[in-house]
């Protein structure tokens, strides 16, 4: 796998040998991350899904085929999941927060980003007052469902079309 991406994103040609030296070396710098996939294996093995911190599940029934390439794949699918889900929890609350503030604004989403259209220009006074009271409204919902001391915070752009965005707060 190491070996594909490298060769894929960087263009760099490793053997088997040097792929398995910097998996190695990267797994003994970061011991936790070596203790959550040996977790995470036996998890996906023994259940056959992944959850997200909000408690969906993501069925993995290719962990519980006799076809080691397909258990492989699905115990890769177990590590990503809490954080994909994470992020689409996350989208899904600055939705519900646009919503509740009776705004005909979701265009689209993109990754972890709300993409919305208001009835304000750019850069009018109600335009920021929207903005920033969306960032307030998300940030709770975020911090509510997610309580951490290191909370989450929203970053709001705003301008006539994507390509003129400035940050608002």
């Amino acid at each position: 796998m190491l070996r594909i991406a490298a060769l894929k994103n960087y263009g760099v040609r490793l053997s088997m040998a040097e792929a398995q030296q910097y998996s190695a070396g990267w797994f003994s710098k970061y011991f936790g991350i070596a203790q959550y996939h040996r977790f995470g294996a036996q998890r996906c093995l023994l259940d056959g899904f992944a959850t997200s911190p909000s408690g969906r599940h993501w069925n993995l029934s290719k962990a519980f085929s006799r076809n080691r390439a397909d258990q492989e794949e699905a115990i890769r699918c177990w590590y990503n999941y809490p954080t994909q889900g994470m992020g689409a929890d996350l989208t899904a609350l600055g939705l519900q927060a646009l919503f509740e503030m009776d705004a005909d604004a979701p265009i689209l989403t993109v990754h972890d980003q709300v993409v919305g259209d208001i009835p304000y220009e750019a850069d009018s006074p109600e335009a920021r007052e929207f903005a920033l009271e969306f960032k307030r409204r998300w940030e709770a919902k975020i911090n509510l469902f997610y309580p951490h001391p290191v909370p989450i915070t929203v970053d709001i752009t705003m301008g006539p079309n994507l390509g003129e965005l400035r940050k608002v707060a």
